[in-house]
């Protein structure tokens, strides 16, 4: 008999109609979905359903509702594993523009022990800053004495590494579009570029900051001088440049990498590509469970 998962829900009268009553909500709260040993790991093949994955592993394909709780996935869409088609789609309806900027568009900075597991001497570690050692750990020989440091394994993050305000009397700013890339051009040997978080009619705030985004010693700022909206397509005179905020000490950049909006969703997806199957002896114990728990 296969096992619909709104069959278990009671029926109520409806604008004179019989319906099933699908606002009805329980939590299913047997000790077998509190027992990991009773759980199979299953990475999920792209464009493979829920449906076809329950009826693998419990010879019916209505039974895929027990993949959703055993894995706390409310929406049996977006929280289930997308293809690489659907992915796409997911984060142009989502950002409103196209994956190719998604891919230059900063989310945040992580600690990027990843990009380098190597080991340093006992001598390079003490020749690094104070600052610097709280990204090293040590590594023990046999006799617990330290034979090198390797970076620490946290991926630790920050919200961005700079935050810069740029000012002028002749632009409006406010033309500049929420999270747009937006390039700082000084002249034609200097420039950088950000990504706007709040922008008016007489300045606007940039974060994510790379390149030269500040006047000194050999840059300055001159009637020449504009910022760049990728999207918008608008290119803004600026008069002055200030630094609001550094959250990355300048010893400190290079244990950081950004990683892009893009990265970071399909690091989100890929984290839903394995699921816990839940073992074929203990389904039909759930099912009863449910069906009780909505028509009590």
């Amino acid at each position: 008999m296969t096992e619909r998962y709104f069959d278990k829900f009671p029926t109520i009268t409806y604008a004179n109609n019989l319906v099933v009553n699908i606002t009805e909500r329980a939590v299913v709260t047997n000790d077998a979905f509190k027992n990991p040993y009773l759980f199979y790991p299953y990475d999920i093949e792209q464009g493979e359903r829920p449906d076809l994955i329950a009826d693998r592993y419990y010879n019916d394909q209505y039974m895929s509702w027990i993949l959703y709780l055993g894995n706390k996935i409310t929406d049996p869409y977006y929280d289930w594993y997308l293809t690489e088609e659907d992915f796409n789609n997911f984060l142009m309806a989502k950002y409103n523009t196209e994956v190719y900027v998604l891919q230059d568009k900063i989310q945040f900075y992580r600690n990027n022990w990843y990009e380098n597991e190597g080991q340093i001497s006992v001598e390079d570690y003490d020749a690094l800053a104070n600052t610097q050692h709280r990204y090293w750990e040590p590594v023990y020989t046999t006799s617990q004495i330290p034979d090198g440091y390797a970076r620490v394994k946290q991926d630790w993050t920050i919200n961005t590494n700079s935050v810069r305000q740029y000012t002028a009397n002749n632009s409006d700013f406010s033309v500049l579009i929420n999270n747009e890339i937006v390039d700082i051009h000084f002249d034609s040997e200097h420039s950088g570029k950000g990504q706007v978080v709040v922008a008016n009619s007489s300045s606007v705030t940039l974060q994510h900051i790379s390149g030269t985004s500040l006047a000194n010693s050999t840059v300055v700022i001159s009637g020449s001088s504009y910022l760049q909206g990728r999207e918008s397509n608008t290119a803004l005179a600026f008069g002055t440049a200030i630094d609001i905020a550094d959250n990355i000490a300048i010893d400190e950049v290079i244990y950081w990498s950004p990683v892009s909006i893009y990265d970071f969703e399909r690091e989100q997806n890929e984290q839903k590509r394995t699921i816990n199957v839940l073992d074929t002896n203990y389904s039909m114990q759930i099912s009863n469970q449910l069906t009780k728990l909505l028509n009590q």
